[in-house]
């Protein structure tokens, strides 16, 4: 079956259509042998575009990953990386975020990931959705602030988004209440995440009896 050189022609006028989403229905209707050609044509724009989108953020992937692995230099290397993710096209993954506040924490930039965070979380018509991992560097970053009111609070967002709270979460906030010399309110926690069916591992009570031995309450233990 062969198309006429003015069906082509409209075909691929149809198919840049279609990819700016102003494809006209009745096309299909007038034009049906043209319309099987570009809807082909259109397929195989669209697989081309994801194959390309898959690669970007592979590769991006791998060598931001390798980045946060060798470390920065100084804090404004890793300021400079994070304002040019926001304005990467696809932006990068949350796995991506959570690898760079990640590296800032074990920098000790505990309010710079707190900053950075804030601005992931609302950034107007960028939408970088936190996860989990996201969450725990957040709690762990106001508990070594020993602002445990916000570390808290990230609890109760965890909560709100559906997460379930990880043994890194527990554990996190029980050694906070420690280290702020909240003996009482960590062993109060404790007790209360166990009756509603969490399970302490060994590092949660690790911590917990770790931290009672340090406060010389070695009876409670």
């Amino acid at each position: 079956m062969v198309i006429s050189g003015a069906a082509y022609a409209v075909s691929r006028k149809a198919a840049f259509a279609i990819q700016n989403g102003n494809f006209p229905r009745l096309f299909l209707l007038i034009h049906p042998i043209a319309s099987v050609r570009l809807c082909s044509q259109s397929s195989i724009a669209i697989t081309n575009q994801r194959d390309s989108k898959r690669r970007t953020q592979t590769q991006f992937g791998k060598s931001f990953s390798d980045k946060c692995k060798s470390g920065f230099s100084n804090l404004d290397d890793a300021l400079t990386l994070f304002n040019n993710m926001l304005q990467t096209k696809p932006i990068p993954s949350i796995v991506c975020f959570n690898q760079l506040l990640g590296s800032l924490a074990k920098m000790k930039h505990y309010w710079t990931v707190i900053s950075l965070f804030k601005r992931m979380d609302s950034s107007g018509v960028i939408v970088i959705k936190p996860d989990l991992f996201s969450l725990n560097i957040v709690v762990n970053c106001f508990c070594h602030l020993n602002r445990l009111g916000f570390a808290f609070s990230v609890l109760g967002k965890i909560f709100k988004l559906g997460f379930e709270p990880s043994y890194a979460t527990f554990t996190t906030l029980i050694c906070g209440l420690f280290a702020d010399g909240q003996m009482d309110k960590a062993v109060k926690f404790v007790d209360e995440i166990v009756s509603i069916g969490f399970q302490p591992n060994h590092i949660t009570y690790g911590t917990l009896i770790n931290g009672l031995c340090k406060t010389g309450r070695r009876k409670s233990v």
